[in-house]
C-alpha cells in the first residue's frame, strides 16, 4: 500500500524532486569531487492521476552527482530514475525511467473496480540542453521519450523548459513547464473503459486516444542552511487535457486539475 502511495503522481514528483536535489546538491553549484545528496520529507499527490482525493505521503531522492564531469549525475526520485550521461557543460543526455500503478488500491470505489490500467514501467532517455553558463544555475530545454516495457502499453514525449536560480547566496528558485503527448496504448490503458470494466464498475464505456495528455507548472524554493543541509518547498499544477480529461475516471470521478506539493529536507555528503 505504501509503495502505490508514493508512485502517485510520480511524473510529477520525480520531475519536482530533480529540479529539488540539483539545487540542494552542492556538486552543481561547482564543487569539485564525487557528490552523494539524500533526502527526504512528504508530499500531497492525487490518489490516481485525474483522482479528487488527495493523501499526504514520504517522499525523497538519492542522487550521486559529479560521476566524471559537474554534470553527470544518476538519481533517484520517488518512483523513477534519471540520469545524464554526457560529460559536457552544456549538452546533456541520460536514461529515464517511471513506474506507474494500476488502481486497484484507490479510495474511489467506481474506479478501484476497474481492471485496467496494467502497471507500467515507463523507461527511455532524455536528450537536453543548458543555456546556462554559470555553473549555479541551469536554463534547460529537454525532451523525454519513455515506452512501457513491462506490458508494451505505449509511450509518452514530453518536452520540458526548467531553470534554477539563485536569488541570494542561500536561496534559490526552481520552475518549469511541461507538456505530454501519449499514444493511442497509452491513453488506452490509463483512461479508457472497456463494456466490461462500464458493467463492474457502473462507469461509462469510454475509448480514449492519442493525443496531448496534460501540461504542468512547476515551482521550488530551496534554503541552504550550510554547504551541507537544506530545505526545499515545491508544488506542481497538472492540468489534464483531451481524451484524459474526458475520462469518465477524471470527467465523473475527479477532476482534470491536479496539485503535487511538499517539503524535503536534504543533507550532503
Amino acid at each position: 500500500m505504501l509503495s502505490h502511495r508514493v508512485t502517485v503522481a510520480g511524473a510529477a514528483l520525480g520531475l519536482l524532486v530533480s529540479s529539488t536535489a540539483y539545487a540542494a546538491d552542492p556538486s552543481s553549484r561547482g564543487q569539485s569531487g564525487l557528490g552523494f545528496t539524500v533526502g527526504l520529507g512528504v508530499a500531497m499527490t492525487p490518489d490516481y492521476e485525474g483522482s479528487n482525493n488527495y493523501r499526504v505521503w514520504p517522499a525523497g531522492f538519492l542522487r550521486f552527482s559529479n560521476l566524471y564531469h559537474p554534470a553527470t549525475y544518476v538519481q533517484i526520485a520517488g518512483p523513477g530514475l534519471e540520469s545524464n550521461l554526457i560529460p559536457d557543460d552544456h549538452w546533456r543526455m541520460g536514461v529515464v525511467a517511471s513506474f506507474n500503478t494500476s488502481y486497484r488500491h484507490v479510495d474511489d470505489r467506481a474506479v478501484k473496480r476497474l481492471r485496467r490500467p496494467e502497471s507500467g514501467l515507463q523507461a527511455g532517455f532524455v536528450v537536453g540542453y543548458d543555456f546556462s553558463d554559470r555553473p549555479d544555475a541551469e536554463r534547460v530545454l529537454e525532451v523525454r521519450a519513455t515506452y512501457d516495457v513491462l506490458h508494451g502499453n505505449g509511450f509518452l514525449i514530453t518536452p520540458r523548459a526548467h531553470a534554477s536560480v539563485p536569488l541570494t547566496p542561500d536561496l534559490s528558485l526552481g520552475a518549469g513547464v511541461s507538456v505530454t503527448w501519449a499514444s493511442s496504448d497509452y491513453m488506452s490503458n490509463r483512461f479508457s473503459v472497456s463494456g466490461s470494466d462500464s458493467l463492474r464498475s457502473g462507469l461509462r464505456p469510454f475509448k480514449a486516444g492519442s493525443g496531448f495528455k496534460d501540461v504542468g507548472l512547476d515551482l521550488s524554493l530551496t534554503y541552504a542552511f550550510s554547504q551541507r543541509w537544506a530545505l526545499t518547498g515545491f508544488a506542481n499544477y497538472q492540468l489534464l487535457l483531451g481524451d484524459a480529461a474526458k475520462s469518465p475516471v477524471v470527467k465523473d470521478r475527479g477532476n482534470r486539475n491536479n496539485f503535487t506539493t511538499g517539503m524535503i529536507v536534504s543533507y550532503s555528503f
